[in-house]
C-alpha cells in the first residue's frame, strides 16, 4: 500500500518499532496481528516493502493504484503523467515494474479505451488470475475488462 500523503508509520523491524516517515511513492505492507470477534482488523504491523529509490520512482510520483499482474508483475497508477524509462505513463495508465532490473514499461494505455472512465486518473485497479480488470477512477467511475483486449464500442 501507498499513502497519499507523506505519513509517519511505525515500522516493525525484526520486532523493533521504529516511527518511520513514509512518503507518496514508497510502499508499505500491512500484516494484520489482531481482529475483533467480528473478524474486523483491530491491529497489526507495517514494514516497509520498497522505497521510492529501489522503485527508479522520480521525486514527487504519488502512487494511487497499485497492483501485480497474473504472471507477478507489480503494476502502479501515477496521481501524475509521469515518464519512466524514457516512456510517457498517463495518469490513467498502469505501468509494470521488471523487479529484476527496476525498469519500467506501459501495461496498460487508458487513452486505448472507447469512451475512456479513465481520462482524467485511474485510482484503483484489480486484476483476477485471468488478467481481468476491475478499475476505477475520479470522478467515481468503475469498469470491468480484459486489460489485454479492451472492450469494443
Amino acid at each position: 500500500m501507498s499513502f497519499a500523503l507523506t505519513t509517519t508509520v511505525n515500522i516493525d523491524s525484526g520486532g523493533v518499532i521504529t516511527p518511520t516517515l513514509i512518503g507518496p511513492s514508497d510502499l508499505v505492507r500491512f500484516t494484520p496481528t489482531e481482529a475483533s470477534n467480528r473478524d474486523e482488523i483491530i491491529a497489526g504491523d507495517f514494514t516497509v516493502y520498497k522505497w521510492a529509490a529501489e522503485l527508479n520512482l522520480p521525486a514527487g510520483a504519488n502512487i494511487d493504484a497499485l497492483d501485480r499482474d497474473p504472471a507477478g508483475k507489480m503494476l502502479i497508477s501515477l496521481t501524475d503523467d509521469t515518464t519512466l524509462n524514457g516512456v510517457l505513463i498517463g495518469r490513467e495508465d498502469l505501468a509494470s515494474l521488471d523487479e529484476a532490473d527496476g525498469s519500467w514499461s506501459l501495461f496498460f494505455d487508458g487513452d486505448q479505451i472507447p469512451y475512456n472512465p479513465y481520462s482524467l486518473d485511474l485510482t484503483a485497479a484489480w486484476l483476477d488470475a485471468a488478467g481481468n480488470s476491475t478499475s476505477a477512477a475520479t470522478p467515481s467511475v468503475a469498469a470491468r475488462w480484459p486489460l489485454s483486449r479492451p472492450p469494443t464500442a
